[in-house]
């Protein structure tokens, strides 16, 4: 079976679309869970509206990375695939990604982050973040929260309980990885201001530093 694990926060104006378009693309026998991070608008409700949504919520606010283990700890299925909830990663690409950790046999499928997905400044900033972590570990270059892993990489990632970033936790687990290429849709928006983006990027990095 395939779980699909989508960390919601702040998504009330996307969590229908993103329900069907992943239906569309995963088919009825895929599990879907959502993991409610306290969200403070409308998308609890909306949430349970949705009709094949397995839907887990935090009592309070504990970040993304959080909420996405709490996902991999409730998901069932023999691969899951963890995306966002803004529809920047497009559920269509799901069936390419699986077939692709399918054929190859790998553990990790990411589908690596191409395109204008964000101003300019953020868009650099992003990049050369990813390749400081694609130095430091053994994550393929523009890998993000995109990605397909198998039940044993869920497995350890729940078994580290608190990681600062799971694309950077996935990258140390020193499984066998595979990417494929999907552009972005543009982001309107951001749940993270640039100086908190900054301070976990630093975190992240010192935590890698310390884990290899």
């Amino acid at each position: 079976m395939i779980s699909v694990v989508v960390p919601v926060y702040r998504n009330a104006g996307t969590l229908r679309e993103l329900a069907a378009r992943l239906d569309a693309a995963v088919g009825p026998s895929a599990e879907l869970v959502f993991v409610d991070d306290a969200s403070p608008d409308d998308s609890a409700a909306i949430l349970h509206t949705l009709p094949r949504a397995r839907v887990v919520r935090h009592d309070t606010n504990r970040g993304q990375n959080a909420a996405v283990l709490t996902g991999l700890a409730h998901a069932q299925g023999d691969t899951i695939v963890v995306l966002d909830a803004d529809l920047q990663d497009p559920p269509e690409a799901i069936p390419a990604l699986l077939e692709m950790k399918r054929s190859s046999g790998a553990a990790i499928a990411f589908a690596t982050r191409t395109g204008a997905y964000a101003a300019r400044g953020r868009t650099w900033s992003s990049r050369l973040y990813k390749r400081i972590l694609s130095a430091l570990t053994s994550l393929p270059d523009g890998a993000g929260l995109f990605v397909a892993i198998d039940r044993d990489a869920a497995r350890r990632l729940v078994a580290m309980k608190s990681v600062p970033s799971i694309v950077a936790a996935l990258g140390l687990l020193r499984m066998e990885t595979v990417a494929m290429p999907v552009a972005r849709a543009m982001s309107t928006s951001s749940a993270y201001s640039g100086a908190a983006r900054l301070k976990l990027a630093c975190r992240t990095i010192a935590w890698v530093l310390a884990h290899r």
